[in-house]
C-alpha cells in the first residue's frame, strides 16, 4: 500500500463516485479504478461495491476507511516531524543511563550542550537496571566520537555514580 492508494481510497470514500474522485485528485477515472483494484488485491478484501451509480463501502471497507484515516494522519505527522527534524538537527546523540544519575545531572548538561551544539539532538533514554550496559553497547565509533568525548567530559561526574 502506498500513499497514492491511501489518498485515492479515502477520496473515493468521501465522494462515492469514481469520476468525482478522479477529478478531485487530478487523475483519470481508469487510474482510480486501477489503484483501487491493486489495493484490494493486496489487502485481500473488497473495500467498495461498484455499481452504475458509483461506489458503496462494504462493511469491511467502512472499518478499513476509519483506520486508514488514522494511518494517513499519522503518516502526515511522521513526515512533518522528519522534515522539521532534518531542517534543525543534523545528528542525534542517544544517552542511556540509570535514572537516579540522570534526574539530577542530565537536564543541565543537555541544556548546556544544546546551546553549544544547536544542530545536535540529544535523546535521553532511561534504563532502570542496565543503563551503563545499554549505553556502552550502543556507542558506535564515528564522527560523533569527538562530540561524545566533549559530552562525556561534561558529564564526568556521572562516573562516580555508575
Amino acid at each position: 500500500m502506498n500513499s497514492k492508494q491511501i489518498e485515492t481510497v479515502l477520496e473515493l470514500a468521501e465522494t462515492l463516485n469514481f469520476s468525482r474522485a478522479a477529478e478531485n485528485l487530478y487523475l483519470s477515472q481508469p487510474t482510480i479504478t486501477y489503484q483501487l483494484n491493486e489495493l484490494e488485491k493486496e489487502i485481500g478484501f473488497r473495500i467498495f461495491d461498484r455499481s452504475g451509480k458509483g461506489a458503496v463501502l462494504t462493511p469491511a471497507g467502512s472499518q478499513f476507511i476509519v483506520t486508514l484515516r488514522s494511518v494517513r494522519q499519522e503518516l502526515k505527522q511522521a513526515i512533518e516531524q522528519g522534515q522539521n527534524f532534518s531542517s534543525v538537527y543534523q545528528e542525534n546523540v542517544r544517552i542511556c543511563m540509570p535514572i537516579r544519575s540522570a534526574l539530577y545531572y542530565l537536564p543541565q548538561t543537555i541544556e548546556k550542550y544544546a546551546r553549544e551544539n544547536p544542530s545536535v539532538l540529544i535523546t535521553p533514554s532511561f534504563d532502570w537496571y542496565h543503563g551503563f550496559d545499554s549505553f556502552s553497547k550502543e556507542i558506535k565509533i564515528s564522527c560523533l566520537l569527538l562530540k561524545m568525548k566533549y559530552l562525556i567530559s561534561m558529564m564526568s561526574i556521572f562516573t562516580l555514580y555508575i
